[in-house]
């Protein structure tokens, strides 16, 4: 009977009709040859997914170096500190969180780690108030500089009956840059001892003038910040600032300038403070020249207005605060204030204002939604007519001795910068201390 159907296909194809056998093992070689196929297919699949991944991991390290924000970051919302200056402001901000202020200061200087390649770093030393911050500190400082972006390396604690000392050493993920000493005693405060042989600064370092001070006199001296503005078109005057003012100063950006990324990243490489000097609109229009396209209006509606201050804080993303530029209309506006501000809180920024009216409600605005804030005491020069830097330097002084603390603006001006470097010796020698800007705002 096959062997009639045999026939019969043959003589209807020209071929033999294949046998069940091999009808079979057909079968199963089409099988394995769709099996073999999807398994290619995921095999591929696998190495596309593999090599993307890995490109967009290159591409974000390389953000994350030149101070972006990378795609972790993004997601977690922790930006990491990729320089000196990054990890002490991170820090401040997480000692903020314990109490702990430039009020606690009891030292500050370097010490070099002979058994680790003569690795430098700047050492703080604080003074704890009680048992229960110091438990605070040993428990939760980790995780909270962590939050900041710092990386903790080592921590060591030794308790002796007179003197507890919680030591952490912090930096970049990859470099150690600081250590942190927080010293409570038991039985009472001592007397300071004199500065340790290890934290005298070598031949290359500035000798901070306080570093031998009493804790009390240390508390008492006057302090100042100081801000310079209107950087961003020209990189050669931030360096000049940058290189030949060895204090703590703040840099001002004026955003979509020629170089204004430039000057930021420069800034935080320096270990100085970069702000984003954020076009305000003023009363005299003329004053906006060909930034107008960038400045934050009082007509706009709300949702404008947070575009623009988004955009802005998205694009210069490495600040670490905002003041504002002209601005005498603009500050004066509630409404317009709240809305800006609120976006400048959300980033965890601090804010200044320059005060460039009298009616301004920026920084009381700033206070009530919880921005760490401080407004301007003395404009320092008269913007790029310069004026008389010396004598606005000591009014800057005198405030500071009678308030406690004051902060002057002055302008990226050769002329300002010269005359800042030269009566700078004599505010030190009468005691005035130059702080970062953070420590004076609340």
């Amino acid at each position: 009977m096959r062997r009639e159907s045999e026939k019969k296909t043959k003589a209807r194809t020209g071929k033999r009709a294949a046998s069940p056998r091999t009808r079979v093992k057909t079968a199963s070689h089409a099988h394995k040859k769709k099996r073999g196929g999807v398994r290619y297919l995921l095999i591929g699949m696998t190495l596309v997914i593999l090599i993307l991944s890995a490109f967009i991991i290159i591409l974000d390290q390389r953000a994350m170096k030149k101070g972006h924000v990378g795609l972790w970051e993004s997601i977690t919302g922790i930006r990491p500190a990729v320089t000196a200056g990054d990890v002490a402001q991170a820090c401040t901000i997480t000692l903020e969180e314990f109490g702990i202020t430039d009020q606690n200061l009891i030292r500050e200087g370097w010490t070099t780690m002979k058994n680790r390649n003569n690795e430098r770093l700047q050492h703080l030393i604080f003074r704890v108030p009680d048992t229960e911050t110091f438990q605070f500190l040993t428990a939760r400082f980790e995780d909270s500089a962590g939050n900041n972006g710092v990386t903790v390396h080592n921590r060591h604690v030794i308790r002796k009956p007179h003197e507890w000392v919680l030591s952490y050493y912090v930096g970049t993920h990859g470099q150690r840059t600081h250590k942190y000493d927080f010293v409570y005693n038991p039985e009472g405060t001592p007397t300071p001892a004199p500065i340790p042989t290890h934290m005298k600064p070598t031949a290359d370092e500035p000798d901070r003038k306080d570093m031998d001070a009493s804790d009390n006199e240390l508390n008492d001296k006057p302090r100042i910040a100081l801000i310079f503005d209107d950087f961003g078109a020209d990189e050669d005057i931030a360096r000049r600032f940058l290189d030949e003012l060895d204090i703590p100063i703040t840099l001002a950006v004026i955003p979509y300038q020629k170089h204004s990324a430039d000057i930021i990243k420069l800034t935080r490489q320096s270990g100085q403070t970069p702000f984003l000097h954020m076009p305000m609109e003023p009363l005299n229009s003329d004053a906006m020249g060909n930034l107008s396209e960038y400045y934050l209006l009082t007509s706009m509606e709300n949702e404008e207005l947070i575009t623009r201050t988004r955009k802005m804080l998205v694009d210069y993303d490495g600040v670490a605060g905002v003041n504002n530029h002209t601005g005498s209309r603009m500050t004066a506006d509630s409404r317009a204030m709240e809305t800006v501000l609120k976006e400048i809180r959300d980033r965890k920024l601090i804010f200044v204002d320059s005060r460039t009216t009298a009616d301004t409600v920026a920084e009381m605005t700033a206070r009530s939604l919880g921005i760490p804030t401080a407004s301007r005491q003395v404009f320092i020069d008269q913007g790029y007519n310069a004026g008389d830097v010396t004598s606005s330097m000591l009014e800057l002084a005198d405030i500071a001795r009678k308030k406690g603390s004051a902060i002057g603006i002055g302008h990226a001006i050769p002329s300002t910068l010269d005359d800042v470097k030269a009566i700078l010796p004599k505010l030190l020698d009468s005691g005035v201390r130059v702080v970062p800007i953070r420590s004076l705002t609340n």
